[in-house]
């Protein structure tokens, strides 16, 4: 009795804190579900994109990394989508994500992009999920693909291309990129 007394006091100030208590649960979950990830090293290129992120992270992308860093991860899945494309590794942040990655096609009857059928999904990410994806980018404004992730009740986006910069042009990829999520679903926690 005293043992769950201590507990409840211990999470009395994470529960009473500025967010509803279904934010403050969710937040509880994600502090004791984290990915953990493999790596000959604590401070593999993985670790270090996690310690950039914020609680809002679902995703951390780390573009084209060094081959020392990847020799580095003890455990990672290769999606080769496209021969000759550089290597971007995708790490959810938490276990138990849901991800599809969708080829985008430029439509002119839409004047937009529509997704294709699926070339990768998992539905629940396991412990250490760490994603080699070989894919080149769309310019600026082009986006390749789509990778939609969800965790819990929360997802977001995140369009394959090169980043723009401020005069409009493409930017150089930054080492790290973090998906955050847009919104929390209104009903529904199943994939689109």
């Amino acid at each position: 009795m005293k043992k769950l007394a201590l507990l409840l006091i211990c999470l009395l100030p994470i529960l009473a804190g500025c967010h509803s208590s279904k934010d403050n649960m969710i937040r509880l979950g994600d502090m004791m579900n984290p990915n953990e990830f493999s790596a000959a090293t604590t401070d593999s290129i993985v670790h270090q994109a996690a310690a950039e992120a914020t609680d809002e992270t679902l995703l951390y992308i780390i573009n084209e990394p060094a081959e020392e860093d990847i020799d580095e991860l003890l455990a990672y899945q290769l999606l080769k989508l496209e021969d000759d494309a550089p290597v971007s590794l995708l790490v959810p942040s938490r276990q138990n994500t849901k991800m599809v990655i969708y080829p985008l096609l430029y439509t002119s009857d839409a004047d937009g992009y529509q997704r294709g059928p699926e070339v990768w999904s998992t539905d629940v990410s396991d412990k250490g999920l760490v994603i080699a994806m070989q894919a080149a980018r769309g310019q600026a404004g082009h986006p390749a693909y789509e990778i939609y992730v969800e965790c819990n009740s929360y997802y977001a986006s995140y369009f394959w291309e090169m980043p723009t910069g401020d005069d409009g042009d493409t930017a150089e990829l930054p080492q790290f990129e973090m998906v955050e999520f847009i919104a929390e679903h209104p009903t529904f926690t199943g994939l689109d």
